[in-house]
């Protein structure tokens, strides 16, 4: 494949990084290549050894660097519903939610969490645990969130007091295994809108005050 010719203002090192996203989403690392990602960024293979040393610096640097702008952007949406009323901002925060983690980078992100999740190899170049639990960053961040969202609504006495950790934890999990098996393809998928208006709709009913709740005639 030919090379891109050098551009002054192209930054060659996020070609690498935006390539291995996709690469390792696709392939997994240890099916993964530096070759394989030096041909998706349409530039020399030797670049890479210039910003990265290996390739398991290329998965984390990857790793860190989208988890960062995917986190900004649920940030944002948490902004978002802050003073909207307990029902509608539920139901505003799954859809952004649902909306961002069904779309790059967040979809090759998860992806490439269940990855590291389901190996079960000790040794290597992800051995590192410190380094395995940030690729995790971006679940542990979405339920942080959560927590902070539920305790300010139960704080307000709008929601139930139920365990915020708890619930927090479920929200997460649910949201994250849903979107990636929606991911998968296969017949009778969701659309966005109906996912995120049915997860707003069970857990408004779990909690919300049942004087705050509302049912169709």
């Amino acid at each position: 494949m030919p090379r891109k010719p050098v551009v002054p203002g192209v930054d060659r090192r996020q070609q690498i990084l935006d390539a291995a996203l996709e690469i390792f989403a696709e392939q997994g690392f240890g099916t993964a290549t530096n070759k394989a990602i030096a041909e998706r960024a349409e530039v020399n293979q030797g670049l890479i050894y210039f910003y990265f040393a290996s390739k398991a610096d290329v998965y984390f640097a990857t790793s860190a660097y989208y988890t960062a702008q995917v986190i900004e952007q649920l940030d944002t949406v948490f902004a978002q519903v802050d003073e909207a009323s307990p029902a509608d901002g539920l139901a505003q925060l799954l859809s952004g939610i649902v909306l961002i983690l069904s779309t790059p980078p967040a979809s090759h992100l998860l992806r490439i969490m269940y990855q590291v999740a389901g190996s079960r190899i000790p040794v290597g170049e992800l051995s590192n645990t410190e380094e395995r639990r940030a690729i995790t960053g971006l679940a542990r961040h979405l339920t942080q969130r959560f927590r902070e969202y539920l305790e300010a609504r139960i704080a307000r006495k709008q929601f139930n007091a139920l365990n915020p950790t708890l619930v927090s934890h479920m929200l997460t999990r649910t949201l994250i295994a849903t979107v990636t098996m929606r991911g998968q393809g296969g017949p009778s998928q969701p659309d966005l809108e109906s996912l995120a208006e049915t997860m707003a709709a069970l857990y408004t009913y779990g909690l919300l005050p049942r004087a705050e709740q509302t049912y169709p005639e």
